[in-house]
């Protein structure tokens, strides 16, 4: 894994001057970001895919997201882009496949763009909502994108199908902890598609770790993890089969988490 190396702000760097990414005071939806820095997600499949796709299982990556609001609108959205749309995305860059102007255009349809909702429910979540939609609806936000071959990407169709994506905002986390369920769809040109469903916990800010004791949080100017303080004994550190280094995630769902920050 890269160690720092991330563009969560990218997508919504190119638009500066259109959009507004969103401050709000607390009482409000927050999402955790900064520039360069992005979520750390975990997958947990809901069913094992096998043979040839058990390679393109989704396991853990990188998710950059955002809030934005557009110029004299109150409505707030957000945008997200995974690390696995992003990697194909930076071969293409190095190999020099467009002008800087269609960089720019083809960066920008690499983003999941949904509603968001304005205030926390009273179990301090917020929701990713498909169009304007109401949380009495079915939450299905779909996004698909087919990206050209270059270097070790064949031509590859990505499709996501994101339910429930929900993100725990309150004074203790603001933003900092989000889960959902995702239906990802890989298709290589010249191969089947694989689809696997999956479950799905992100954590903020990803953070380089080799052990558990990497993920321990800095407090009163102690040495440590940049990983909120009050997250210190449910992190631990998410290594890949074969990896030296990882990620540091929870170790209890979001939702009970937040519950023990709330008492």
């Amino acid at each position: 894994m890269n160690t720092r190396h991330w563009v969560c702000g990218l997508f919504l760097g190119c638009l500066l001057g259109v959009f507004a990414c969103v401050d709000q005071p607390q009482g409000y939806c927050q999402m955790a970001q900064q520039q360069g820095e992005a979520h750390f997600a975990v997958y947990k499949a809901k069913v094992e895919m096998e043979g040839v796709c058990e390679a393109k299982r989704l396991t853990a990556e990188r998710i950059g997201f955002e809030t934005y609001q557009l110029p004299m609108q109150d409505k707030i959205s957000i945008a997200w882009r995974t690390e696995t749309l992003q990697q194909h995305f930076d071969e293409a860059m190095l190999e020099g496949l467009w002008s800087p102007e269609e960089e720019q255009e083809v960066s920008l349809t690499l983003n999941v763009l949904a509603d968001y909702s304005s205030k926390p429910d009273e179990e301090n979540r917020c929701y990713a909502l498909n169009n304007g939609s109401n949380l009495a609806e079915p939450q299905l936000i779909e996004f698909s994108k087919t990206l050209e071959a270059v270097g070790s990407f064949p031509a590859t169709t990505y499709q996501y199908q994101w339910r429930n994506v929900v993100v725990y905002s309150m004074p203790a986390s603001s933003g900092q902890l989000v889960e959902g369920e995702v239906t990802y769809t890989i298709q290589e040109e010249g191969a089947e598609a694989c689809t696997g469903e999956y479950s799905f916990v992100a954590l903020w800010p990803a953070y380089v770790c080799e052990s558990d004791a990497d993920c321990t949080p800095s407090v009163r100017g102690q040495e440590g993890s940049p990983i909120n303080p009050d997250f210190a004994g449910y992190l631990k550190c998410y290594l890949q089969e074969g990896e030296e280094e990882g990620y540091c995630t929870v170790t209890l769902p979001p939702k009970e988490l937040i519950e023990k920050l709330a008492k």
